[in-house]
């Protein structure tokens, strides 16, 4: 297993299989703050899993909210964008990751004639946003989820 250290204030653990994507398939994703620090995926099990930060200064941090009131409304611009995917909202969700609390939501989408899952959280240290991010097969859920809690769980603060 392997590690990832995330802007010099986190490290996660990497499950085996996992190898990082390269820069053109980062760049192919979309998140809030444009391509992912850190995309990782396994083939095998069919997850991606993607990692991005953004620092906001001061007058910005103020306007942005606190952090579940940021992802509570990201979470109708993600519904928009994936409308054509057949988005369907699952839950809200709140837990900690490396003694931080971060919030996010799950939803379901098809891709390729493929039922698909996903997670994202985020969370907030001084003026920096953490945001991540899970994709899974929804038929291999079993096995992704704890995979994907697993990372989660081995976040820790340097």
């Amino acid at each position: 297993m392997s590690e990832i250290r995330w802007n010099e204030t986190f490290l996660a653990d990497v499950p085996e299989g996992f190898i990082e994507a390269d820069e053109a398939m980062k760049q192919q994703m979309n998140t809030p703050w444009g391509a992912p620090q850190y995309l990782l995926q396994d083939p095998d099990r069919h997850m991606i899993i993607s990692l991005a930060s953004r620092q906001t200064g001061g007058l910005t941090a103020l306007l942005a909210g606190n952090v579940e009131e940021v992802v509570r409304n990201m979470e109708p611009k993600v519904a928009k964008a994936m409308q054509s995917f057949g988005y369907r909202q699952g839950s809200f969700l709140e837990r900690t990751v490396a003694d931080t609390k971060a919030y996010g939501f799950s939803y379901e989408y098809t891709a390729q004639n493929t039922g698909m899952s996903s997670e994202t959280y985020m969370m907030k240290n001084e003026k920096t946003y953490y945001y991540f991010h899970v994709y899974y097969r929804t038929e291999l859920k079993d096995e992704s989820l704890p995979v994907w809690n697993a990372v989660l769980d081995s976040m820790r603060r340097i």
